[in-house]
């Protein structure tokens, strides 16, 4: 973790299991992963750990930490139901800035973490979780998941049947370099498109490689901006990922 050290983040450790009530609001559906036990002595329900980003905001808010930035690095397991109970994460958390050179400070970092582990010819997918935000917002409600669902399948025969031929239904094929970004002026996506481009030329001058993907979704409800995952051939799955979460504090009365 020295990497993270150098970039000025302090190792902060953090608790194996969490009140599952905490958690509820800031993961959304993906509570449902978590694995739950009473407490003998209380009957509270618990949970054992399931998204380092929570745990980190959730303390920071509890403490009433205000000396900003605040840069932290993290490590350990994480429990969730499914295909792997367990499974080893390390991340940073960059605090406090909500210039778009911290999203870059950020990506950078991990792109140098990941580098001191061996892995080579790292690139880059950076999206904008308002993107999509947007246009599910115009639909109605009993709409939005299936249509939520397309994007995140990459689905554009489904897009086409909601949409037509449109930009809208031809955003999962929107993936490349700064061409792809006049495809948010159809939509007036003004604040999207110049964050997008702001990042990418700060990764350019870092010499991180990336490509947009303007059809980015998350799973984590909290994010609130540029998202970003890395992939390399060695690995057939993205190996980091990531993004902005501007509001993830007031779930905790910040």
């Amino acid at each position: 973790m020295e990497v993270f050290e150098c970039w000025g983040y302090n190792f902060l450790k953090l608790p194996a299991f969490e009140f599952y009530e905490s958690q509820r609001e800031a993961l959304g559906e993906k509570v449902r992963e978590a694995i739950t036990f009473r407490d003998p002595s209380t009957g509270e329900l618990l949970s054992l750990r399931t998204d380092f980003t929570v745990q980190v905001v959730k303390s920071v808010s509890f403490l009433r930490i205000r000396h900003f930035p605040l840069r932290i690095y993290y490590f350990g397991t994480l429990y969730r139901v499914g295909q792997s109970y367990e499974s080893f994460q390390a991340g940073v958390e960059l605090i406090g800035v909500r210039e778009i050179e911290g999203d870059a400070e950020v990506v950078t970092a991990i792109h140098d973490y990941l580098r001191s582990l061996g892995l080579r010819d790292l690139m880059v997918s950076i999206g904008h979780v308002g993107i999509v935000r947007k246009i599910l917002s115009d639909l109605e409600e009993e709409e939005r998941d299936r249509v939520e669902r397309a994007f995140r399948e990459k689905n554009v025969s489904l897009l086409r049947e909601v949409f037509g031929q449109s930009v809208v239904s031809e955003l999962p094929l929107a993936q490349g370099g700064r061409e792809v970004l006049t495809l948010l002026d159809e939509l007036n996506l003004r604040r999207e498109k110049e964050e997008l481009e702001t990042l990418g030329g700060l990764l350019e001058t870092a010499g991180v490689r990336f490509s947009y993907d303007l059809s980015e979704v998350r799973e984590f409800p909290y994010y609130t901006g540029v998202v970003f995952e890395f992939f390399c051939p060695e690995a057939g799955h993205p190996v980091a990922g990531g993004g902005r979460y501007d509001r993830l504090s007031e779930v905790y009365g910040e």
